[in-house]
């Protein structure tokens, strides 16, 4: 179950973290490293999901 977890969670952070803000080898990182990148990618796709969610909103109240 661990090897999907960190596969699952690997998948999300090139997703959603820019390259520019990727480690060289995510592979490498230590777990609390690993978690705190996840952290960040769940971030940002909530800030992608707020961003669309206010474009749609603006199209259809127009």
């Amino acid at each position: 179950m661990r090897t999907d977890f960190i596969e699952a969670a690997t998948l999300e952070i090139y997703r959603f973290v820019p390259p520019a803000l990727l480690p060289d080898n995510i592979g490498e990182l230590d777990f609390e490293e690993f978690i705190a990148l996840l952290a960040r990618a769940r971030y940002i796709e909530e800030v992608e999901e707020d961003i669309i969610a206010r474009a749609i909103s603006k199209v259809f109240s127009e």
